[in-house]
């Protein structure tokens, strides 16, 4: 978990704004612009939309941000389309209860896969085990139903075949579904680091850092039940 509030003061002490991608909490479970950030965006096409059938995005500003986001919008000529805006408005109006059961069913999984002996870590911030959870627990009043597993060392067919026969999760690529995915086919390799150890590898769809070039991290989004 990123502390927000402390690079908020140390950016803004140095007069640079912040900016931050809101989407897997939203801003019923994270009030960014409380906290120092100064533009806040959401793909809102994931859990705003709620049901994969728009293409949609929000972005929110304080008062210093807003007239800069204001004048790049008047020149792009950015605009949402009516039937776009009609389908975010309507999922606005269950999003509290379908992140509510999103929050609650992640949360059972991730307690659950931490109990399988395949499993080596869990990354879950509502989770007392997690190393962020402090942060979580200061900044945020829920969780959402993405997050992370690292598999213990197997080969790669072996996690290969277990996505291949999962029954009640697809694959993931987008969309509000529950639905799973392997690193290696969302991964983007980083730069080696300068202590020597081996580079991480990022997953496009938890933005999680990996750190093991062994073991399997897999991506989870558990929709509501």
């Amino acid at each position: 978990m990123t502390d927000i509030p402390a690079i908020a003061e140390i950016a803004h002490a140095r007069g640079a704004l912040v900016i931050d991608d809101n989407t897997w909490a939203t801003a019923l479970f994270h009030r960014s612009l409380d906290q120092g950030v100064d533009i806040s965006m959401q793909a809102a096409t994931k859990y705003i939309g709620g049901h994969s059938d728009i293409m949609f995005g929000t972005i929110s500003a304080n008062a210093k941000a807003w007239p800069l986001l204001a004048e790049g919008i008047r020149l792009l000529g950015v605009c949402a389309g009516p039937d776009d805006v009609f389908l975010a408005l309507r999922g606005t109006r269950t999003l509290s209860v379908r992140l509510a059961q999103h929050y609650r069913s992640g949360l059972e999984m991730a307690r659950w896969l931490a109990t399988r002996p395949e499993v080596l870590e869990v990354w879950h911030p509502a989770l007392e085990s997690h190393p962020g959870h402090a942060i979580w627990k200061r900044d945020f009043t829920g969780a959402t139903g993405l997050f992370s597993i690292v598999l213990k060392p197997v080969p790669q067919k072996a996690v290969d075949a277990l996505l291949d026969t999962v029954k009640l999760f697809g694959m993931a690529f987008r969309g509000a579904a529950s639905k799973a995915s392997s690193s290696r086919s969302t991964a983007i390799p980083t730069a080696p680091r300068p202590n020597g150890r081996p580079a991480g590898r990022r997953c496009g769809s938890t933005s999680a850092w990996r750190m093991s070039t062994t073991s399997r991290p897999i991506s989870i989004a558990v929709l509501r039940r």
